[in-house]
């Protein structure tokens, strides 16, 4: 299962960060990571975020795909891609084993 989201110029987070070449800041890519996994799992406590690797930027208007490994649950692996090259990946541990994926 994947979320998807596209970040917009017009965001406050954006805006100057930074002029004349816009990237979206690696704490907000991460507070939607973490937002997508507490609706994806939503008896699974808080995550907690490992080896979190930022590969390439992502800029305002890409459409980003949250792609979640959770075979091993509660550990996993998530990854952000654009146009399928991954822009972040991160390793996972929920802190309840109380949710199924």
């Amino acid at each position: 299962m994947s979320d998807q989201f596209t970040v917009t110029a017009e965001l406050p987070c954006v805006q100057g960060h930074f002029p004349d070449s816009p990237i979206v800041p690696g704490a907000y890519l991460l507070s939607l990571v973490h937002q997508a996994f507490e609706r994806r799992y939503p008896s699974g406590g808080m995550p907690q975020f490992s080896k979190v690797k930022f590969l390439g930027a992502v800029t305002p208007g890409d459409t980003v795909s949250i792609q979640w490994e959770d075979a091993r649950w509660p550990k996993g692996k998530v990854q952000l891609q654009v146009a399928g090259e991954c822009r972040l990946s991160a390793n996972f541990t929920a802190t309840s084993a109380d949710s199924e994926s």
